[in-house]
């Protein structure tokens, strides 16, 4: 059975997934595939004064990610070594991905785990409620807390 690998960005306000990816390799492909997708969910022309949290991979740690870094004009982020509190959030929703969506969908061979990935995601932005938004889902949270300037 082939491992596949899951890129996600969550954003810190509301914790909400903004973007999914998956891909057989955890290579620099896949972590470009889901920084374009959250560029175009949020309508961003370029991402200047974005921070982007990771944890110290090989492919965060490699050159052409300092190079997309760039390129695309995020500032990039990493925790010390053995420091998880900057990593903290995202690691919990991994963790709850992993023990949700098998039940959800039992069935997750390559051709439906797209689909029922995306299925998951609407249901963890738009229905699951989370403790700390105060038993919201995060698009409540962020509809509920909107500013405009």
């Amino acid at each position: 059975m082939e491992r596949l690998y899951v890129s996600a960005l969550l954003d810190l306000f509301n914790r909400e997934i903004i973007a999914i990816k998956s891909s057989y390799s955890p290579n620099l492909k896949l972590i470009e595939a889901t920084i374009r997708a959250a560029q175009k969910k949020r309508k961003l022309a370029n991402l200047n004064g974005v921070i982007i949290h990771s944890d110290q991979g090989s492919v965060y740690r490699s050159n052409e990610y300092h190079h997309l870094c760039k390129t695309l004009q995020f500032t990039p982020s990493m925790s010390r070594k053995a420091n998880c509190w900057d990593n903290a959030v995202i690691e919990s929703f991994f963790s709850q991905l992993k023990c949700e969506f098998p039940c959800f969908y039992p069935d997750t061979t390559g051709k439906n785990f797209e689909s029922n990935l995306e299925k998951y995601i609407r249901y963890y932005n738009e229905k699951r409620t989370h403790s700390k938004l105060g038993y919201v889902s995060p698009k409540r949270f962020l509809r509920d807390n909107y500013i405009v300037a």
